[in-house]
Order: C-alpha cells, then structure tokens, then sequence
C-alpha cells in the first residue's frame, strides 16, 4: 500500500463529528405524561466516543434545573477520537434519569467533563457540549371520560328489558 492510500486512510480517521455533525443526544419517552420518569441520553459511539466513568469525587453526572425549566446535565466521561467501536450495529444509549417533571416546557442541553474534572464545574472551559439543545414538553395524560352512572343505569334497564324479553320468547317444553 502506498504512502498516499495510508495517509488518506488516516485522514478519514481523524474525522471529527463536530464538523456538521453533533453526537445525538434523545429525550425517553418520546411523549413525556406528567408523572412519568423522563430521561435523557446521548450516542456513546459518536466521534468523540464517550465511555461514562465516575470523577475523583465518585460522580458521574451533575444535574441543575433552573426556575426557566433550562437543565443542564454535566457528565463525566471518557472522550476518545477517532471513535474505534466500528462495526456496532445498534449502540448502547446512555441515558440519565431527570426523574418526573410537573408539566411544562423545558430545554436540555449536554455537556461532558474529563474524569479529573470536580462536579459541579467552575469554570465552563472545563466541558464540552454534547449535540444540540433538545426541548421537549410534560404534558397532562388526557382523562378519557367513561360511562356515567346515569348511562350505567339507562344500560342497565335496556339489558333487562333485552332479558326480560328473551326469556319470555323462549318456550319451555
């Protein structure tokens, strides 16, 4: 192989995403219900791979919600790039528990702190942002009105009355 063919090779390895592309970052459940536990979560096996680890301090996330519904989740990871796991068809999200959220709008951005990195961070130069904003809404799980008890009684009567009928129209021996 030639000179040229490896360092060509090697140039399409150094590749970094944040050229046009952020590591994916996703919001679970796709419809947020009030009362439901929300999570959030990146591609690991985005370039730069991040491996979740825990800090000196034995944490591996710090999360802050501020009084505009704004979270800001720092994690703790291991970044390496270019990312090596090639070949894995179905990667393993990392998600982080937000827990249940009263109903609202809110917007979450991602970021990522070396594992020397004290939680929560002082100076912001310290992290790098993981993929975009991502905003998503708690909604009211929608009361879906059942029978009343005066339509409960009205059935009631009609399957009487279908009884009542039936039974007077069947002849016994």
């Amino acid at each position: 192989m030639s000179i040229k063919a490896l360092m060509v090779i090697a140039m399409f390895c150094s590749l970094d995403s944040y050229a046009g592309f952020p590591p994916f970052t996703d919001v679970q459940p796709d419809v947020v219900y009030e009362g439901q536990e929300v999570f959030v979560g990146y591609d690991p096996l985005q370039t730069p791979c991040l491996r979740a680890l825990p800090n000196f301090q034995g944490l591996t996330e710090y999360i802050v919600m501020d009084e505009d519904n704004f979270i800001d989740i720092t994690i703790v990871a291991l970044g390496t790039s270019p990312c090596l796991n090639i070949g894995v068809d179905n990667p393993p999200y990392q998600y982080y528990s937000l827990g249940r959220l009263p109903i609202g709008e809110y917007t979450v951005q991602m970021y990522w702190a070396g594992s020397s990195t004290a939680l929560p961070v002082g100076d912001p130069s310290e992290r790098l942002t993981i993929g975009e904003l991502l905003e998503f809404r708690v909604v009211q799980l929608a009361e879906v009105p059942v029978l009343g008890f005066e339509l409960m009684l009205l059935l009631a009567g009609l399957f009487l009355l279908v009884g009542i009928y039936r039974f007077r129209a069947v002849k016994f021996f």
